[in-house]
């Protein structure tokens, strides 16, 4: 890991507000202790009138961070499982990754990991006697002469892929055996939603090309598309862009679009039900919106992505218009004209559409073309699943809070995002007290577990139970910045760090 990485994960147990306890109500009082050993611990955490609403069940884990050899700790999706690596002070080289508490077998170093998407697979990059090589549910894979990068799951889990070098020859290495080799390997290998299909881009003989499930898709000497490429929703359909006599021309399945003089394909969307796409593209010195069926406008210049509907049969997008004023264009009508953009989003039955705009120093939230409110600032603009709850976060003054179905919240001083469970019936966030130091778990409107460091975000479960992590120092003191500390004033300081994997269950009344 670099010192930049290093100081940066010490900003973050350190420097976020936070506070010492788990829950200031709950069965076993205030200030529960933190093991660090990984066991369960569970809180009744009741609401401001002494009802018991949630269960929280949590599990705390020891990690150390003292060497640039050492991985970055990783945290599964579902936020059961917790591994870091271990540098080992007394031979002083040897590292081991620890998973949920459980030391695996020592390596000269440990670089990138992580879990499956379904959180059930574990995979860790390891050097051994100068040969690099991934760890995969326990076993090795092939070695080679350089380190490996750019590791993936696909998204059902039963497959991986990632980069290898030897020989001066670069490999995509696909299900722990050799693929395809190249010059040069690009950046980006990647799945489709499916699964089914592969994606990697190499370049030999000076020219780039896309290989989808080993087949050359397109070839160029400026073929752009790596971290870029896009499949459909569907698996079916692929796009990209490439370059041709100083034009630039994009792709979508067996669509093909240009000349243009400018592809911003960085902000192309593809519509849920994989049908169409949307663009921003340039001639000349005007800006236009790219669709499967037409082109849209002629703008000064390009201020946001193009957005479909979950229903796919509405598209809204925002350019820059008159010296640079930003107008919102929904279903190819342009609307009012603002200063900026901050947010806009769908209902997830695709009948409204909400956003938020800045004017006259003022932010507004507008959905359906009409003002509901405004403040100094607002941030995310989120609807429940079931349509008929709108959220936003907002800020007054230096205060920030959240404004659920047109009610103002308690204020803090910072609101992380905020989300609908999915039965539409509870809103959670994270929100920071600077003077208490405390980052606090609001649950419909309800203060629940407190920590000392910097969080994850929220998760909900299908069955709407809450999940989450954070980073809590049990320390007496606030820890010292890390420009203070010498290596082992550090190794002791850490001492004082776990990290805390919990969830929430709604408790029920009728049981």
């Amino acid at each position: 890991m670099s010192r930049s990485a290093f100081i940066l994960l010490f900003f973050y147990i350190c420097c976020f507000p936070g506070c010492s306890t788990w829950g200031k109500n709950d069965e076993s009082g205030q200030g529960k202790t933190i093991s660090g050993s990984g066991k369960k611990q569970t809180l009744i955490i009741k609401d401001s009138e002494g009802v018991p609403r949630w269960r929280a069940t949590l599990r705390a884990h020891k990690f150390e961070m003292l060497n640039p050899r050492v991985g970055f700790p990783g945290i599964s999706p579902d936020f059961r499982h917790f591994a870091f690596g271990r540098w080992s002070y007394e031979k002083k080289e040897a590292i081991r990754t620890v998973i949920d508490g459980k030391e695996g077998k020592e390596y000269d170093s440990i670089g990138e990991c992580g879990f499956s998407p379904d959180s059930k697979r574990f995979f860790y990059a390891a050097e051994e006697n100068e040969e690099y090589f991934i760890v995969l549910d326990g076993k090795e894979g092939p070695r080679y002469e350089e380190e490996i990068l750019y590791i993936v799951f696909s998204p059902d889990s039963k497959r991986i892929a990632y980069r290898a070098e030897r020989d001066d020859k670069e490999f995509v290495v696909l299900d722990g055996k050799e693929f395809m080799s190249h010059e040069f390997q690009m950046e980006d290998i990647f799945f489709s939603p499916d699964s089914r299909h592969f994606v990697h881009c190499g370049r030999d003989n000076q020219a780039t090309t896309l290989y989808l499930d080993g087949r050359k898709v397109a070839s160029a000497s400026e073929l752009k598309y790596c971290t870029l490429t896009l499949f459909s929703p569907d698996s079916q359909k692929l796009f990209y862009k490439y370059k041709k006599d100083r034009k630039w021309f994009a792709v979508f399945g067996k669509e093909e679009f240009g000349p243009f003089d400018e592809v911003e394909h960085i902000l192309a969307q593809i519509s849920p039900d994989s049908k169409r796409i949307a663009f921003p593209a340039k001639r000349g010195d005007d800006w236009f919106m790219v669709t499967s069926s037409k082109e849209y406008g002629l703008y000064e210049n390009w201020c946001g992505g193009p957005l479909f509907s979950p229903d796919s049969k509405r598209l809204v997008f925002s350019a820059c218009v008159k010296g640079r004023k930003v107008a919102v264009l929904l279903d190819g009508k342009q609307g009012d004209v603002f200063d900026s953009i901050q947010h806009k989003t769908f209902s997830p039955d695709g009948r409204h559409f909400a956003m938020s705009a800045k004017r006259d120093g003022k932010y507004h939230l507008i959905v359906d073309g009409v003002k509901k409110y405004e403040y100094d600032f607002i941030g995310d603009v989120l609807y429940s699943p079931d349509s008929k709850r709108l959220a936003t976060t907002a800020r007054k003054g230096d205060k920030s809070f959240v404004v659920v179905d047109g009610r103002e919240g308690k204020s803090y001083d910072n609101i992380r995002r905020a989300y609908f469970s999915p039965d539409s019936k509870h809103l959670a966030y994270w929100a920071g007290v600077e003077a208490e130091k405390e980052t606090i778990l609001v649950i419909d409107g309800h203060e629940t577990l407190r920590f000392k460091g910097s969080t994850w975000p929220v998760h909900f479960t299908d069955d709407n139970r809450i999940r989450s992590a954070a980073f809590h120092y049990i320390g007496q003191d606030s820890p010292k910045p890390i420009e203070q500390h010498s290596q082992e004033s550090f190794r002791k300081e850490i001492q004082n760090v776990r990290v805390v994997l919990f969830e929430m269950r709604e408790i029920d009344e009728k049981k």
